[in-house]
């Protein structure tokens, strides 16, 4: 149906940013939304990652 094909989309999208702008996406968020801390699995992640 035409809801699943948007959601799969969607989810491409997701995907597509996680991979090439994490780092720019957090810094954004966090700039716009200083209050807004980022969810705990995220923030686990990008304390394992090694900074590109």
């Amino acid at each position: 149906s035409l809801n699943t094909l948007f959601l799969s989309l969607l989810l491409l999208l997701l995907l597509r940013v996680e991979e090439g702008g994490r780092q720019a996406a957090l810094t954004l968020t966090n700039e716009s939304f200083p209050l807004t801390p980022p969810s705990p699995p995220r923030a686990a992640e990008n304390t394992r990652r090694p900074q590109q």
